[in-house]
């Protein structure tokens, strides 16, 4: 019976350990001693974080060459890059959680690194983390995520709306952009709506201008909204939607076409279009055209909430430019 019993343990210990097992086999030595971390109970809109420790436990020096996840709400910040035998470093996470559905999400991390003798054999080794967390939405946050492509100084509203008997009240706004100021336009108890001003001074490219809002709240220290913009250069090609909306149908994938058309006498060529949601699918012709289009794919069966994506459309002619096109989807009809 107890050696059983032992058996039995030792399967399970075998089982749980594997992972770590096959690191030490393929002769990787960067370990965390937690890999997987549940945050328990978050509430959308607050800024998620976590510090994983890394630790080089081999004799070889180790290099970090990047750190890679699916999901565009996460900032990743690794403190030392380069780590000799027993040193130790940090990887920073931060989860924007406003855009994320209810209910348990997990967030897949990928360490990429390298040793000397890697290198000469041209190959990468792998760390697997992962931070999951139950979101619960209490606020509610229009649009959740904020996409602007512009070609000068623009505006555009965010409304908050507070559900809660007790709501919180707005202390200050900051972005992180210097080119980007909000400030309050209308205040009542439970509804807010921020005024978001990009400069005509922000130059061409794409930029960060995530807003934080901070309030005397302590569960909603800060909330932070997304803001994603592209400074364009003088127009070459118009597109149209500017903004793709589904309203889903239970099991019936839906699809949209987004035109894209050349003001020039150079033909539109798309050499890339991308989603950065697993759920938004995206096909694109390979010929050139004057006027040519995306098709833009949403199934229901790889989503059960309202969301957001953005799909980049790289294109090499007119010009080499990139177009944004946000994509937003809900489980209703709009009200006619």
């Amino acid at each position: 019976m107890n050696d059983a019993l032992l058996c039995t343990c030792s399967s399970i210990l075998l089982l749980i350990y594997s992972p770590f097992l096959c690191h030490t086999q393929d002769g990787s030595h960067l370990i965390c001693t937690q890999p997987v971390v549940d945050k328990g109970r978050c509430k959308a809109g607050v800024v998620l974080s976590h510090t994983f420790e890394l630790k080089n436990v081999g004799q070889e020096l180790l290099v970090i060459r990047r750190v890679e996840s699916a999901c565009g709400c996460i900032k990743l910040a690794v403190g030392a890059q380069e780590l000799r035998g027993g040193e130790i470093t940090a990887l920073t996470v931060e989860i924007a959680t406003l855009t994320q559905p209810d209910g348990l999400q997990r967030w897949p991390i990928r360490l990429y690194y390298q040793s000397p003798s890697d290198e000469k054999a041209a190959r990468e080794r792998t760390l697997e983390l992962a931070i999951q967390a139950r979101i619960v939405r209490e606020v509610d946050i229009q649009p959740s995520r904020l996409v602007i492509s512009t070609r000068g100084a623009t505006k555009h509203t965010i409304t908050i709306t507070d559900h809660r008997p007790r709501t919180f009240t707005i202390r200050r706004i900051s972005s992180v952009s210097p080119f980007v100021t909000a400030t309050i336009l209308k205040h009542a108890d439970s509804r807010h709506e921020i005024m978001v001003q990009v400069q005509d001074q922000l130059p061409e490219g794409e930029h960060d201008g995530s807003v934080s809002i901070w309030t005397d709240d302590a569960e909603y220290r800060e909330i932070r909204i997304p803001v994603l913009i592209l400074r364009q250069p003088n127009k070459q090609v118009v597109w149209t939607p500017d903004e793709v909306i589904f309203y889903l149908q239970s099991g019936q994938p839906s699809s949209q076409l987004v035109q894209i058309r050349s003001l020039t006498a150079e033909p539109v060529r798309i050499v890339n279009a991308v989603s950065d949601h697993p759920a938004v699918q995206v096909k694109f012709p390979q010929e050139s055209r004057r006027m040519t289009a995306v098709r833009i794919s949403v199934s229901p069966a790889t989503v059960s909430t309202s969301g957001t994506a953005l799909v980049r459309v790289e294109l090499s002619k007119p010009r080499a430019e990139t177009l944004l096109i946000p994509i937003r989807w809900a489980f209703s009809n709009p009200k006619r």
